[in-house]
């Protein structure tokens, strides 16, 4: 899946849903998302003034959430918006997860008419998903850092 703004997601899922243009639901991983900080309060900040600034959406953060999935820090941040202009809304919820010294995400967007209504049915899936959601084993990134710990010993 191509990001407009400019990456690369890991892995994502459309779903076209009933309804007039544009009634889609988004779900994404991205190993590397928006902002460079590795404190993750640093990379909200950086996050949230990037997420979707290309389309045009007047975004708005709904409310953060400071939480801790399968024992790694992490927040969950909730969207929504519109752009009058193309008759659309969006909203959207965004885990930021601590990965070791990385940081990783998983996104949730519903795109709709203006005038149409949001499923909540996708987010509690996504929801589910990203609780239940583990590695198998560990990135290069985690290996790296404990190879450069071992050789500091």
């Amino acid at each position: 899946m191509k990001n407009l703004e400019g990456g690369d997601f890991e892995f994502g899922f459309l779903k076209f849903e009933k309804g007039d243009f544009p009634s889609q639901t988004i779900l994404m991983y991205d190993d590397a998302p928006y902002g460079s900080s590795r404190d993750l309060r640093k990379r909200v900040e950086q996050y949230c003034s990037r997420f979707l600034f290309n389309s045009g959406i007047d975004l708005n953060i709904k409310k953060k959430d400071e939480l801790n999935i399968n024992g790694r820090e992490a927040i969950a941040i909730f969207f929504d918006g519109e752009n009058p202009n193309r008759g659309e809304k969006v909203k959207s919820k965004v885990y930021l997860i601590k990965k070791g010294n990385r940081i990783i995400s998983f996104v949730c967007t519903q795109w709709r008419p203006i005038n149409g209504s949001f499923t909540k049915q996708p987010f509690d899936y996504f929801d589910n998903f990203v609780y239940s959601f583990k590695f198998l084993k560990k990135d290069f990134y985690e290996e790296l850092e404990e190879e450069i710990i071992k050789l500091r010993k």
